[in-house]
């Protein structure tokens, strides 16, 4: 009986004990709160966007995209010669290999160099073009360890056209001349542009190492390149269909050395560069 009832007294003080600190003064109620973030989120974060103005983009419309990128952000542009050269955009100390440029989301970096040639894409051509640094392989592959450079061509849908045809003539044979136009309405947007750039660049100079000091000529050291970018987009309904191709072939003569004796060379290279994708998305809700 004792016991009994020494067991009724122990289960009513802790009866009482949690419904006074249920109902206590000082407690407060607080509701649960779910915390979700994509599985990826972690990773894919960059340290820093920079969206290039449109005005600028405007601005540089008949320059190539080395050009636009030296100007208004911090990304090392490395040219290896004249007019119509290899060009390639380091950031963050790394090398033209370790920066993924992609156009609608497709990388156009050479198989080859793994860089991407930035003396044959022209700044006019695209209505976006973003600088991101930072190591984004979860994004853009593995490699990319200095950043990225985002090409985009964005449709708006508004009735208009436009057509434009634009050339430039510089020394040692220098040319370049693009023919680009534009078209939209509530259901189609298209941009494409084509492109034709060749330099002789036989330039003279003095050769101080030879005896007598001679002067030579620079033979052997053209190039040409040629390409063409179309972008596509369709509106039926609520289906979106997207169309685009990128072409570029690069050829160039490898000029012989210059120091002692004449330069001769005879060497050759040809790079060429196929994209193509075709997207389809579904409005839904």
């Amino acid at each position: 009986m004792k016991l009994k009832f020494l067991f009724t007294v122990i289960v009513s003080f802790l009866s009482f004990g949690v419904w006074s600190q249920t109902l206590g003064v000082d407690t407060i109620q607080i509701e649960s709160i779910d915390i979700v973030a994509p599985r990826l989120q972690h990773f894919s974060s960059t340290e820093k966007t920079v969206q290039i103005d449109s005005i600028l983009i405007q601005r540089y419309d008949g320059k190539d995209l080395s050009s636009l990128l030296q100007k208004t952000s911090l990304v090392n542009i490395s040219s290896n010669g004249a007019f119509g050269a290899l060009a390639t955009a380091g950031m963050r100390g790394a090398s033209g290999t370790h920066t993924s440029v992609n156009w609608n989301g497709i990388p156009v970096n050479s198989l080859t160099t793994g860089s991407a040639d930035l003396s044959l894409i022209n700044a006019g051509s695209f209505d976006q073009v973003q600088v991101i640094y930072g190591a984004v392989e979860s994004l853009y592959g593995s490699g990319t360890l200095g950043g990225a450079i985002e090409l985009s061509n964005k449709p708006d849908w508004k009735k208009k056209s436009e057509i434009g045809l634009s050339s430039e003539i510089g020394s040692f044979y220098n040319s370049k001349t693009k023919l680009f136009g534009k078209y939209s309405n509530k259901l189609i947007f298209y941009s494409g542009q084509a492109f034709f750039q060749y330099g002789k660049n036989d330039f003279s100079y003095t050769d101080f190492h030879d005896f007598g000091s001679p002067t030579e000529r620079l033979n052997n050291n053209e190039n040409r390149a040629f390409g063409t970018i179309q972008d596509l987009h369709l509106k039926i309904n609520e289906h979106y269909i997207d169309f685009g191709v990128w072409y570029q072939v690069k050829e160039k003569n490898i000029g012989g050395l210059m120091g002692i004796g004449a330069p001769t060379s005879y060497q050759k290279q040809r790079d060429s560069s196929f994209k193509a994708y075709v997207g389809w998305k579904k409005l839904i809700g």
